[in-house]
């Protein structure tokens, strides 16, 4: 990434070939994550027409089901996401989407196709609009649940995304960003002001 980032320095390297676990630096790592945090949304504010709400979110979805063969993971997630925005989310999609999350934690990585049985399908990890809508599930999933361990997953994938900012080039998966990134924002500063932390 070739930009200020503000201290920030998680997401100075390419973070979908390697994501490391970092120690807590205290109130200046919180500080250089916040500025980093607000930089993108300026750049992405400038750089899009149109930032996505959950409505445009919820009409971008579309209904999806595994195959007998395979799942694929846009479809799976585009689903899941309708679902739990909806408060409609079933068991089985609950159950994937929690089994796509601690396959992401465990590798920092989503491939684009798994089994049924959720084994790897491909080699292909690289569309940023399957990071971006397990964030946003991640993010909805903390505000339904506030289970600390959604909003970790969202951050990490919105590191990654931070991490590769100037490959993303399509306005619906910058819009996305933004969305997530305010939404981590806004709970981030919740769970500060709980832990009577004032970064913000």
């Amino acid at each position: 990434m070739n930009m200020d980032t503000f201290g920030y320095k998680y997401v100075n390297s390419n973070l979908l070939q390697n994501y490391q676990m970092s120690e807590f630096e205290g109130i200046k790592f919180l500080k250089s994550y916040q500025n980093l945090r607000n930089k993108i949304l300026e750049k992405i504010k400038n750089k899009c027409e149109k930032i996505l709400t959950v409505n445009d979110i919820l009409n971008m979805t579309v209904e999806s089901k595994p195959t007998k063969i395979f799942i694929i993971t846009e479809k799976i997630l585009k689903t899941c996401l309708k679902n739990i925005l909806l408060l409609k989310l079933n068991d089985d999609d609950k159950i994937i989407v929690l089994k796509l999350i601690k396959k992401f934690e465990i590798k920092k990585i989503l491939y684009t196709e798994y089994t049924n049985e959720l084994k790897e399908n491909t080699d292909q990890s690289d569309i940023f609009l399957n990071y971006l809508l397990l964030s946003c599930i991640c993010l909805v999933l903390y505000d339904q649940e506030k289970n600390l361990s959604f909003l970790n997953t969202s951050l990490k994938i919105n590191d990654i995304m931070i991490s590769q900012f100037n490959l993303i080039t399509d306005s619906d998966e910058l819009s996305m960003l933004y969305y997530n990134l305010k939404k981590e924002l806004e709970y981030v500063k919740s769970v500060a002001m709980m832990k009577k932390i004032e970064i913000l």
